[in-house]
């Protein structure tokens, strides 16, 4: 059975105190934490009063109230896009919605799945490509390109694309931030 050497709970407490010394407590984390919480409800309520059905959630060491002051960490968006049905299964398909159809087979990795366009105005495929972000595979339905959220429409943050994240650097009065944005299940 391993033992901790003694000499530990001092470096621990030491630690601490430096920790404490650089602002890094736990009522510090906590007041971070809170005043995040209250960002997340304002970005969310602002993005909503845009015209824009979604949520906006903040994760990642600003949220976790971990982040060290003067570090200038980033905040980490997740936008979720709410006018959109995407489903598993046709039953669930809505009338005059944008609706697409989770596909998972061979091809696609685990974690992934590809986005079936689907008709708003009856439940069937959509049968040609609708814009710039879809495309026709090889077994001839129309699929959601990953430019979908690269869109003119869908960029009201004026963002630079990082893979699959977005952000948003160097704004005067602004911390730096990156987003990702999802369709809801």
């Amino acid at each position: 059975m391993s033992r901790i050497p003694d000499y530990a709970h001092n470096l621990s407490l030491k630690m601490s105190q430096v920790m404490d010394g650089i602002g890094v407590n736990e009522k510090i984390v906590m007041k971070r934490r809170r005043s995040m919480l209250l960002n997340e409800s304002l970005f969310t309520l602002t993005h909503q009063l845009r015209g824009n059905d979604g949520n906006i959630f903040i994760f990642g060491s600003q949220i976790e109230g971990t982040t060290t002051p003067g570090l200038r960490s980033d905040t980490d968006c997740l936008i979720s896009m709410n006018n959109y049905n995407v489903i598993q299964d046709w039953s669930e398909w809505e009338y005059g919605k944008r609706n697409f159809l989770m596909i998972q087979d061979e091809y696609v990795s685990p974690g992934y799945c590809l986005l079936q366009e689907l008709r708003d105005d009856s439940p069937l495929p959509q049968v040609v490509e609708v814009n710039d972000h879809s495309y026709r595979d090889r077994m001839g339905r129309i699929l959601l390109k990953n430019t979908f959220f690269k869109s003119p429409e869908n960029n009201a943050f004026n963002l630079v694309s990082h893979g699959p994240a977005h952000s948003s650097q160097d704004i005067p009065g602004y911390s730096d931030s990156d987003y990702v944005f999802a369709l809801v299940i």
